[in-house]
């Protein structure tokens, strides 16, 4: 199956890390490439992009079997809750 995780954090790095142990091909989707080493070393593909910006997500390849959302607001107030947690959910299934 193929897999891309969006918010490669916490959550999001060992989640897919997992994923690929199991024999899937994922990727993730974070706003910068700080730790994109990491990703590699677990066999995950990173890419960059912000799904509050629905032109980023657009240039994304396509066909996933499974989108999982894992995003944070970095610790933002609500306009950055907003953003993120709605908006950005909204661009994801556009």
């Amino acid at each position: 199956m193929r897999a891309i995780v969006i918010g490669a954090g916490y959550v999001g790095i060992p989640l897919a890390a997992e994923l690929v142990r199991r024999g899937h091909e994922v990727s993730t989707l974070r706003r910068s490439s700080i730790g994109d080493a990491e990703l590699k070393a677990a066999g995950v593909q990173p890419l960059l992009g912000d799904i509050t910006d629905l032109a980023t997500l657009k240039k994304l390849p396509a066909n996933w079997d499974w989108v999982i959302n894992t995003v944070s607001s970095s610790r933002g107030g609500l306009k950055d809750y907003e953003e993120v947690y709605l908006g950005g959910t909204k661009n994801l299934v556009t």
